[in-house]
Order: structure tokens, then C-alpha cells, then sequence
């Protein structure tokens, strides 16, 4: 990954807050440009609902992936940044 240390942990809490936006009701608002990039749709709008779930899915999975390279940060010390 090309990400140093503190551009994870950035990324993180701003994963953190869209995940948590979502699932609090505004999932449509907060996840709606992710879930048209999933299906291919792009950048424009297509008029489709988001599915939600399936999103909040997607993005839980970036959300690991991120994490374990910071584990991986904080177990390689110094080397990883």
C-alpha cells in the first residue's frame, strides 16, 4: 500500500464515520456515490435505490482490509511508513 501511517488512520475515521452515518439511517446520502461505482453505474446518477446492506458490506470490507495494514504498521514499527 503507498499509504503512510497517518493517511490510514485518516482514512479509517473517515470510513468510520460514513459506516456509522449509515447505519444510523442516512445510508442513501452517505453511501449512495459508492454503491453506483460498485454496480458500474459511475459517477452519474442512475435513479436506482441504494442497496444499503450490500454497501455497508463493501465498505466493511475496505474497513478490514485498512485495519490489517495498520496492524501490520504497528507490528513492523518504522519499516511499514
Amino acid at each position: 500500500m503507498v499509504l503512510s501511517r497517518d493517511d490510514a488512520y485518516e482514512l479509517l475515521r473517515h470510513l468510520e464515520e460514513t459506516y456509522t452515518r449509515a447505519e444510523q439511517g442516512s445510508g442513501a446520502e452517505y453511501l449512495g456515490a459508492l454503491d453506483r461505482i460498485m454496480r458500474g453505474d459511475g459517477p452519474n446518477l442512475s435513479g436506482r435505490p441504494v442497496d444499503v446492506e450490500i454497501t455497508l458490506g463493501q465498505l466493511q470490507v475496505v474497513r478490514l482490509a485498512l485495519a490489517r495494514y495498520l496492524a501490520r504498521c504497528a507490528v513492523g514499527g518504522s519499516k511499514m511508513h
